[in-house]
């Protein structure tokens, strides 16, 4: 974990020593009290979502010494339909095997989802990434054409995350991409150690 964390974002954003990391473990924990924080990756089979929300609660486990569930829902899974993959961190997590309803934080992998259902309960100042070409501030419109009402204070991120894959993977993956800008904006706001 800590040499593929270290790959993706270089050494200013690398896990740290363990004594360093231990102390942070507990001060992250100490902050996130009750608080489970939810997220919902929408995509398409064969696009590497579930794989990528595997990997999330991997690096969250072990590099954040968090307790994380996930679990996919889909139809037959055909390459192609649609696969939401249901994620919750937190210190203390019974039982995670059912929808998430109110997330704060919507994935979308494949921007042709987007779409009213991907963003309803979506908690105020919760978070947006999507695999995009185009700016934030264009996906805020599109979204409020097609209908979706934001909570307020949503942040919205956008990574060409199908380029990136293509360059530098060879393929038409927008997984690992997707999971390097996750866990990016994840550094950058403290988005899973907010207030509870």
């Amino acid at each position: 974990v800590r040499e593929a964390h270290s790959a993706l974002f270089g050494s200013k954003y690398a896990v740290p020593e363990d004594a360093t990391r231990q102390r942070r473990i507990a001060e992250r924990k100490a902050l996130l009290g009750e608080k489970v924080f939810k997220e919902l990756w929408v995509g398409r089979a064969g696009q590497g979502g579930i794989t990528a929300a595997d990997f999330l609660v991997i690096f969250a486990a072990m590099a954040e010494g968090l307790d994380v569930r996930d679990f996919p829902q889909f139809g037959v899974a055909r390459t192609g339909d649609e696969v939401d993959v249901h994620v919750a961190i937190g210190n203390n997590i019974r039982e995670h095997n059912t929808p998430v309803t109110e997330p704060d934080m919507v994935i979308i992998i494949d921007e042709t989802l987007l779409n009213p259902k991907a963003f309803k309960g979506l908690k105020p100042g919760g978070f947006i990434l999507v695999n995009t070409a185009e700016s934030p501030s264009v996906i805020r419109a599109q979204l409020k054409k097609s209908g979706v009402n934001l909570p307020e204070g949503v942040k919205i991120f956008t990574v060409d995350a199908t380029a990136i894959g293509r360059k530098y993977l060879g393929e038409n993956r927008q997984n690992i991409p997707m999971l390097a800008a996750r866990i990016l904006i994840s550094q950058l706001t403290d988005l899973d150690f907010g207030d509870p």
